[in-house]
């Protein structure tokens, strides 16, 4: 049966991919974003209303950071997916940008939580990170995360701390009516995703760079960190997974295919068809290795055909080419 939905960070890259694919479905869909964005405005622009700005209109901003936006743009709605955050890659949230980011998220998500118990939400689905996982079990050779191992000590730095506290916020809002569902998100990636700086991840900074010289490409790091990847129809799959089946708290969302950053690279100079010099260098890298324990969801939600990560980023790499040509 069609839901009213209402999406938050709806121009952001998940959340317009999500736009799109709950139009595709049948459902009326409210987007809210505190900006919009040119590039992915063929996606969030399918909702059948786009609220945004930090100036009102009609009465509405799509600024979250704000106490009363959240209860308007809930008034007349069944169900949201809250993926509206402040981030950025690790470039972002390990460097002067992270109190913001993390003080901009408690905020959000504070005004997000009381609106939706105020306004009877039926259901939420909660963008956390896997960022909230503690540091300290995520070093070279470690083991993949699990859901047991969540809340054991700090996490990733002040962004990890706010998404963490956000989490256990929502799970506690479960107590008093709202049927808040949590997300432990590891990367994911794909077409529209941001290119640039301080906002790129990993997978469009790496293709990009490719892309600006493919004799000569820099990484940061020495190639051996460890991350799994989950490329973007794979994850709007999981979203709705959790969002409409029975939920037993924060599960992880992501990839259980182990990859180095160096694979990663090499699979984007072969979509490239090119063979670049890689130069190494210091820069912000994060923890050493995180990878998602996938024994939780499977048992969950079934396990279901993934997109590996070779052909992920080859997708990505001739996307982005692609742009490149047109523009």
């Amino acid at each position: 049966m069609a839901k009213r939905y209402c999406v938050t960070g709806a121009a952001g890259f998940i959340g317009a991919n999500l736009v799109a694919r709950l139009k595709s479905e049948g459902h009326w869909v409210r987007a809210v974003d505190v900006k919009a964005t040119p590039e992915r405005a063929h996606l969030y622009e399918q909702a059948d209303d786009f609220v945004h700005g930090t100036v009102g209109y009609r009465g509405l901003c799509g600024d979250l950071r704000e106490g009363t936006t959240a209860m308007r743009v809930f008034a007349d709605v069944d169900r949201v997916y809250h993926l509206a955050a402040d981030h950025g890659g690790a470039g972002y949230f390990h460097g002067p940008e992270d109190f913001k980011a993390a003080e901009n998220n408690l905020r959000i998500d504070q005004n997000v939580r009381k609106a939706a118990l105020q306004n009877g939400i039926e259901r939420l689905f909660f963008a956390s990170s896997a960022c909230t996982y503690p540091v300290d079990i995520q070093g070279e050779g470690a083991r993949a995360v699990k859901e047991s191992d969540w809340g054991g000590g700090p996490a990733e730095a002040s962004y990890g701390e706010a998404k963490r506290m956000s989490t256990i916020l929502f799970e506690h809002s479960r107590e008093h009516g709202l049927d808040a569902r949590s997300g432990l998100f590891h990367t994911i990636y794909g077409p529209t995703q941001d290119t640039e700086e301080p906002r790129a991840k990993f997978p469009t900074a790496i293709c990009r760079k490719v892309l600006d010289n493919p004799e000569r490409v820099e990484v940061w790091g020495d190639g051996t960190q460890v991350r799994t990847f989950l490329y973007i129809e794979d994850a709007l799959d999981r979203i709705q997974a959790m969002m409409e089946q029975p939920y037993h708290g924060p599960t992880n969302l992501g990839s259980d295919e182990r990859v180095t950053v160096q694979d990663c690279c090499e699979w984007v100079a072969e979509a490239a068809g090119v063979s670049p010099e890689w130069v190494h260098t210091d820069g912000p890298v994060g923890v050493a290795a995180r990878a998602a324990d996938n024994t939780l969801w499977n048992s969950r939600y079934g396990e279901g055909d993934l997109t590996s990560a070779r052909d992920g980023f080859g997708k990505l790499y001739r996307w982005m080419a692609d742009q490149r040509v047109v523009a």
